[in-house]
């Protein structure tokens, strides 16, 4: 079973080495390939030293989700001819496995179904450095991250809009019964919110132009109170 795993990058240094483990822990057959607005940090190389393949778009150094729609919904096609496609952001982790997924497989399906949750962490420094990610437990359920992330091509071509958190799938479609849990891990400290928010407010001003990616905040203490939102309201996820 083919299974190739496309995770979007700009400078994401800190997150990488998580992401990967979770991915390939999960899928020790997949291939992954970095998608990479071509990062200023160490992302491409901790990538290539983990033996993923590197693929680069330009977006003239915004996070223009004009451009993203096309990379999410297109670039992968150069390189998959068939089988498993996952196409999500660094910060999700879909909650499936490889002999899952073959599961599924055998019994005709072609995407994913998916449950959304915002994890929350609890970590007092910017790189989240006093935290496990892996043993987080508490979360939010939100539906905006139940997205379509992963189905098997050619029998499924699927359309992403703005951050895939809406998908227009074709073909043979056919959804798995069970939900799978697709974590989403921003929320993990105060401090890190705060300098994770202001980087993506500076590259996100053409966004903001159309009315997208208005929720990275310049002003820190709108950042602290959202953080402190979501902790008020995270439950123990199981």
């Amino acid at each position: 079973m083919k299974i190739d795993i496309f995770l979007l990058c700009y400078n994401e240094e800190l997150l990488l080495p998580h992401t990967l483990k979770f991915y390939k822990t999960n899928f020790p057959n997949g291939t992954i390939h970095i998608v990479d607005n071509y990062s200023t940090d160490s992302s491409c190389d901790i990538a290539e030293k983990n033996g993923c393949k590197i693929i680069k778009y330009d977006s003239n150094g915004q996070q223009d989700e004009r451009i993203l729609i096309w990379v999410r919904s297109h670039i992968w096609k150069k390189h998959v001819t068939s089988g498993w496609v996952i196409m999500c952001d660094m910060d999700e982790w879909l909650n499936i496995t490889e002999m899952d997924l073959e599961n599924e497989e055998n019994n005709g399906k072609t995407i994913i179904n998916t449950k959304g949750v915002n994890m929350v962490g609890e970590s007092n420094t910017i790189d989240f450095s006093d935290i496990n990610l892996f043993e987080i437990t508490k979360g939010v359920y939100d539906e905006r991250f139940s997205k379509k992330i992963c189905f098997k091509y050619p029998d499924v071509n699927m359309e992403y809009w703005w951050g895939a958190h809406t998908a227009t799938a074709h073909g043979n479609v056919v959804y798995t019964d069970k939900p799978y849990l697709m974590k989403h891990y921003n929320y993990l400290g105060e401090q890190y919110l705060i300098e994770k928010y202001r980087k993506r407010y500076e590259r996100n001003q053409k966004s903001r132009e159309m009315g997208m990616n208005g929720h990275y905040l310049n002003d820190i203490e709108q950042i602290k109170n959202v953080y402190k939102d979501w902790l008020s309201r995270a439950i123990t996820i199981d």
